[in-house]
């Protein structure tokens, strides 16, 4: 072999490892190998739960979403919170899996959104009052993915889930939409109240009547299992009232009980309808399908 073929082999060597070497510090994507920065976050994790924290902050750009446990009840920024929705959240953390470092430098945690100052951040609150925080920066590949950081490390992992979403979700999306939940085994009664009708249906075994007359089964059965379950749509203001309503509705149990009392007006500007619940301060918003579900039309309700 000639020295100047010699040359030529150890100069396209010395080319290919200072490509390797940028490669590895610049990549965006995430390596399938394991690294320090990987193990703290698998430790930080593993670490964290429902039972392990009294709550969790998301503090965004411009707003900070709280969510708080007391006695196994969540709340959100004061309201009471979507139990399923939370479960969630700890259900897709743990499912998580983690792979990087991604980077180790940190001349690129601006790029991919891990500074302290750019980051969302997500702020576990744990019972010895030492506030556990993970700093999440832009999506990732693959997606739903995003770069995350331990504030006291260097390397930028990715976390593979919707851990963005669930950082950046608003107050509304957290919050309980729960109107009525009702055990319809006991209704024997209900009363609907209208502008210009009014039906009473009674129970007797497993046949239904409206106003002494056989009721649509079909009919009744979308008022039953609206009142077993029903969630809204929105939530009107704190300072919204709901005065001189359009609708009620009221459902008795067997010994004449009231199992809930329902008060329902059109919004103005718009065709759905604000509601409240006799037992709770908060008004909701229901669609004008859902209402129609409760408040069948007389001559439907009589299977005509």
């Amino acid at each position: 072999m000639s020295e100047r073929t010699l040359k030529r082999i150890l100069g396209i060597v010395a080319l290919l490892v200072v490509i390797y070497a940028a490669v590895a510090l610049f990549s965006h994507g995430p390596s399938t190998g394991g690294g320090a920065g990987t193990d703290a976050l698998h430790a930080f994790l593993s670490s964290l739960g429902p039972d392990q924290v009294d709550g969790v902050s998301f503090i965004q750009q411009s707003d900070t979403i709280r969510l708080w446990c007391s006695v196994g009840s969540w709340t959100v920024n004061g309201y009471p919170a979507d139990s399923a929705r939370v479960a969630r959240f700890w259900e897709g953390l743990a499912d998580a899996e983690v792979t990087g470092p991604a980077a180790r430098n940190p001349a690129n945690h601006a790029r991919m959104g891990v500074t302290e100052d750019s980051a969302l951040q997500v702020v576990f609150h744990t019972p010895d009052g030492q506030d556990q925080v993970l700093l999440v920066g832009h999506d990732a590949t693959p997606g739903p993915s995003a770069y995350v950081r331990l504030p006291d490390q260097d390397p930028v992992d990715v976390l593979h889930g919707d851990i963005r979403r669930e950082v950046r979700r608003t107050v509304a999306t957290w919050r309980d939409p729960t109107v009525e939940q009702l055990d319809t085994t006991r209704l024997r009664t209900i009363v609907l109240n209208r502008e210009d009708s009014h039906q009473t249906l009674q129970r007797s075994d497993s046949a239904w009547t409206v106003d002494g007359q056989p009721a649509d089964s079909l009919a009744v059965s979308g008022i039953v299992s609206g009142l077993a379950m029903l969630r809204s749509t929105g939530f009107a203001p704190d300072s919204a009232t709901l005065t001189s309503p359009d609708r009620t509705l009221v459902a008795l149990g067997a010994g004449g009980d009231t199992l809930t009392a329902l008060s329902l007006k059109m919004m103005p500007d718009s065709a759905n309808y604000r509601v409240k619940a006799r037992d709770r301060d908060q008004v909701y918003e229901l669609t004008t399908y859902q209402v129609g579900r409760l408040f069948p039309d007389t001559a439907v309700l009589k299977g005509h």
